[in-house]
């Protein structure tokens, strides 16, 4: 390769579990072709530089999803990275929340485990007669689950899960989506074994919704999506058949869901959004009166200066800080959010903005309610 070439430094994690105690890095400067994926500087340097590198790789085509690994701290397929649109040094590590089994490959046994538990194949009570013909789909059935169809196992989802990295048991999106992917096939009849498996422990309901797993999805499937309607599906199942009982037991939620073990947390932090919905519309209400007259307005104060306001006004403020724990329990193994092309911001200014926020509207609101604008 000429001289003429840019170069970049890579900064690559290296594990021998035959010499090392712990990770380390090592780094490799190399010049580098403008067209190049991260996945081709990684080739380059195992060929030309240093042939002990281990890292995965196969079709070079985003379709595998061999190639899965950390590039500056964030999920990618590096055989769909353009090495281009990254500085001059590149940081590559293996996917978090998986086992190292040398250097950039993950184990993913306990991944491909988790997929079995979710009966990724259609089931039926009764195969059709193959004099029958073959069992038809229309284009509007097949559009009802293809997105989640998509799904090419890379397992960036599950190292940019948040919860995967507090409880490794859980089954994860790509597992979840793959399941409810079949639920909504139109030829299959399993849906209600696969609904046991999502009202279980470690499943659907261990989601909390951080949306990091479709942030990094490469395809677009979404996963986040198909885990929370399979929490609505998997509700509906349970309540139907608690009416209408298909046979056999009852159905059975898990002892620990809704109110307590791990499953607590949970519930509890999705019922903080009902506060914060009840809060926005009090300040909706508040501007409201505010531009209705003072008349309407003093009407509005006198109804609120009670101690059931004051009541909801603490436990909207100990919600907040309940989630704001949760949230620092999270986001550390979380991806940074991104808006588009923006820098993500750092660690902990989400959560020091809703704190700043919540002060603000509780400095305004007691103000208007000790009667500071008439």
């Amino acid at each position: 390769m000429s001289d003429g070439h840019q170069k970049k430094t890579f900064v690559i994690t290296r594990f021998d579990p035959d010499q090392d105690e712990a990770p380390r890095k090592q780094s490799y400067e190399i010049p580098v072709h403008p067209d190049w994926k991260v996945l081709d500087a990684l080739n380059f340097i195992k060929d030309e530089i240093d042939a002990t590198l281990s890292h995965r790789w196969s079709c070079r085509m985003a379709v595998c999803g061999s190639c899965g690994m950390m590039v500056d701290g964030e999920p990618r397929l590096t055989c769909k990275e353009a090495l281009s649109q990254y500085g001059d040094t590149v940081d590559v590590a293996p996917l978090a929340n998986f086992p190292v089994v040398r250097d950039l490959v993950i184990e993913a046994d306990g991944f491909m485990e988790k997929l079995t538990h979710v009966k990724p194949w259609i089931i039926r009570a009764k195969e059709l007669a193959v004099e029958e013909g073959p069992m038809r789909q229309s284009p509007g059935e097949l559009e009802e689950f293809k997105q989640f169809s998509m799904c090419i196992n890379c397992m960036l989802c599950y190292s940019a899960c948040p919860v995967v990295a507090n409880e490794p048991e859980f089954i994860g999106p790509a597992a979840i989506a793959l399941g409810h992917r079949y639920s909504l096939d139109s030829r299959d009849e399993g849906a209600a074994e696969r609904n046991k498996v999502f009202r279980g422990e470690g499943s659907v309901f261990s989601c909390s919704f951080a949306n990091e797993c479709s942030e990094v999805c490469p395809k677009h499937v979404d996963p986040a999506a198909a885990v929370n309607q399979a929490k609505l599906n998997a509700v509906i199942d349970w309540a139907t058949d608690l009416v209408l009982p298909r046979g056999g037991e009852p159905p059975q939620l898990p002892d620990h869901f809704p109110f307590s073990g791990r499953y607590l947390a949970y519930t509890l932090f999705d019922l903080t959004g009902i506060l914060y919905l009840l809060l926005g519309f009090l300040v909706l209400c508040a501007v409201w009166s505010l531009g209705s007259g003072e008349a309407v307005w003093n009407d509005m104060l006198e109804r609120h200066r009670n101690i059931f306001y004051l009541g909801f006004h603490a436990i909207a403020l100990v919600g907040l800080i309940f989630v704001g724990i949760r949230f620092f329990g999270f986001f550390p193994k979380a991806q940074p959010p991104r808006v588009g092309p923006v820098k993500p911001p750092p660690k902990g200014v989400i959560l020091v903005g809703l704190y700043a926020l919540w002060i603000g509207v509780t400095v305004c609101l007691s103000i208007v309610l000790a009667g500071g604008v008439f």
